[in-house]
């Protein structure tokens, strides 16, 4: 740790000399902040020097006091939450004073965000960007919120620091994804971006060389041939065709909560089974989709089963998906 901080000095040394124009350090880490003690971090104003400490507490009297050294003291209610991991660095933005970057991390159940603040210790004020990423396949793209103060023209640095460091952080932009459609990575992203509206029509597919990437675990698969069609938890249906080595990403739910819990095939027509959604009939040679409610496969997933008949399938709670001409 002392080796990763005297090393990251030096750079924020650099970037004193350089200019605020100068390459921001990846993930600034000077020190990580302690909830369980003070933490004191001094600062250059143009006064003098202030001292930064910061207070946390298990109730709502967190804060950060910044002391200057004409005897004032300012208390800013602490915006951080204190249970994950706060790393904080002093950074020299202006030629007469510094400001202090604190970085939470958090994550949880679906998300991966950070959270950076700049405290100006002239305006006692801090300035917030946060960055966060889904692990919903569909959802590359990043959400950005900022402080109310973001935009204001006397935090035109922080703005712009901030602006510069949060690709350090995983931001990634519709821009980003320019060129990308054939990418297998971003497969479900495009495939939303073509099909999501699609209620009765032909899908848009894009062919990926190779075999699909396994995405988990697997409510359900089937073999048809050379084709294998497999569902995957939390993500969309792949149909991977062994002979011609290739993979097609067949259908994607609206959540990626509503995974296929199962696949039903007949001839040419592929049955999604989407939890919670309505159920999606596609005609693997057209590209047809047709979504169809069936409430008793939304509400009692258990109990739901399907006779195929010459010409249609027919749910058990009478839910009739007819063939399409050439299938009979």
């Amino acid at each position: 740790m002392k080796t990763r901080v005297v090393g990251l000095l030096f750079l924020l040394a650099a970037l004193l000399l350089a200019g605020c124009n100068a390459p921001i350090p990846r993930h600034i880490d000077v020190c990580q902040i302690d909830p369980d003690s003070p933490q004191q971090f001094s600062l250059r104003t143009p006064t003098g020097r202030a001292t930064v400490i910061t207070q946390f507490f298990p109730d709502d009297k967190d804060s950060i006091s910044l002391k200057r050294t004409d005897g004032t003291t300012l208390t800013i209610p602490n915006p951080i939450c204190v249970t994950t991991k706060v790393s904080a660095a002093i950074v020299p933005l202006y030629p007469d004073m510094d400001v202090l970057l604190l970085v939470q991390h958090d994550q949880g159940t679906g998300y991966d965000s950070d959270e950076l603040r700049i405290l100006n210790p002239r305006e006692g004020e801090f300035v917030m960007l946060s960055v966060t990423n889904f692990s919903d396949e569909s959802t590359p793209l990043s959400r950005i919120e900022v402080s109310d103060n973001f935009h204001d023209n006397r935090f035109a640095r922080e703005r712009e620091l901030l602006e510069r460091i949060k690709d350090d952080y995983g931001y990634q932009s519709e821009h980003m994804l320019i060129g990308h459609e054939t990418d297998i990575q971003y497969a479900a992203y495009f495939w939303r971006q073509h099909n999501a509206n699609v209620t009765d029509g032909i899908l848009k597919w894009q062919h990926y060389p190779g075999k699909h990437p396994d995405n988990g675990s697997v409510p359900s698969v089937i073999k048809d041939g050379d084709v294998t069609y497999t569902s995957y938890f939390k993500g969309g249906v792949w149909a991977y065709d062994q002979k011609r080595d290739e993979s097609v990403l067949v259908f994607f739910p609206n959540d990626m909560y509503g995974w296929a819990d199962k696949l039903l095939l007949w001839k040419h027509q592929l049955l999604v089974c989407p939890s919670g959604e309505d159920l999606a009939l596609i005609d693997m040679r057209t590209g047809r989709m047709r979504r169809v409610k069936s409430p008793l496969y939304s509400n009692a997933i258990q109990k739901f089963s399907v006779t195929v008949t010459e010409d249609a399938l027919i749910l058990n709670d009478n839910t009739v998906l007819k063939f399409e001409s050439q299938d009979k």
